[in-house]
């Protein structure tokens, strides 16, 4: 990162706490200036601490990887804004401790998604895997399929992120000899739990991709613990959607650790 930083310029003096704002500021004035990078180098910097550290930066570097074809104006001063972020939180990083005292339910999977949030009607799927507290795997893309409702969304997300869930699981099964199952998952979508838990509404998903019952079999095979949670205790919602700094911060808080 602090070869990004040396390398590329930004405004020093500017502190954001978010690293990015939400759509509706996505503007430039007239006559404003604003750096102008090589994009496609950037961001494959930029992926790479996504990839390895920086779940806090992963729905902002994803959006702007999706515009590598043509960028605009606009997203060359999303990056500016992005790099000022991380100069401000540079020593921000993961942290691993060894658990204090055995839980029942180790793993667990908090999923999210933005629905419709593109241009193309196509909504983002945000989750991430928690060991013991200590995050260990996040993900945030675009979904393959249009999805004609947010519970279908949901549904996509949870699903998805609940096959990795399971891997996790089989792989400790297959190095270690032990079993952790289930693992809790939390949703905040009150039509996808309900349709994962109490099998409501089963005309109303006629139109949903067969696949994406497979967290509703979890539920029933005890595979997966569901748990409905509020939206301020959804942790993936930071990597669905810009996220306003008064949500964001005490969620990155959960997730992150900064050295001092």
């Amino acid at each position: 990162m602090n070869e990004i930083l040396s390398e590329y310029k930004y405004d020093e003096n500017f502190t954001p706490s978010v690293p990015m704002r939400e759509f509706k500021y996505h503007t430039i004035e007239k006559n404003e200036r604003y750096p102008v990078y090589p994009y496609r180098t950037i961001i494959g910097k930029l992926l790479f601490l996504v990839n390895n550290t920086r779940l806090d930066i992963a729905f902002a570097v994803g959006y702007l990887a999706r515009h590598q074809i043509n960028p605009q104006p606009i997203h060359h001063k999303l990056i500016s804004h992005l790099l000022s972020y991380l100069a401000c939180h540079r020593n921000l990083g993961l942290l691993y401790c060894r658990a204090s005292k055995k839980k029942s339910n180790p793993i667990e999977l908090y999923a999210d998604a933005d629905f419709a949030s593109e241009s193309n009607r196509r909504s983002t799927t945000g989750y991430l895997l928690r060991y013991y507290n200590s995050t260990i795997h996040w993900t945030s893309r675009l979904q393959s399929n249009i999805a004609e409702s947010s519970a279908e969304a949901e549904l996509c997300s949870l699903t998805t992120g609940a096959h990795d869930a399971l891997f996790v699981i089989r792989l400790q099964e297959d190095l270690l000899n032990i079993s952790e199952k289930p693992f809790t998952g939390y949703e905040d979508n009150t039509a996808t739990y309900n349709n994962c838990v109490a099998l409501a509404s089963p005309t109303r998903l006629k139109h949903v991709e067969t696949e994406f019952f497979k967290s509703q079999e979890y539920v029933r095979r005890g595979l997966m613990e569901l748990k409905l949670v509020g939206t301020s205790q959804q942790l993936a919602d930071i990597l669905t959607k810009p996220v306003p700094p008064i949500s964001f911060t005490p969620m990155c808080n959960q997730l992150m650790f900064e050295k001092d």
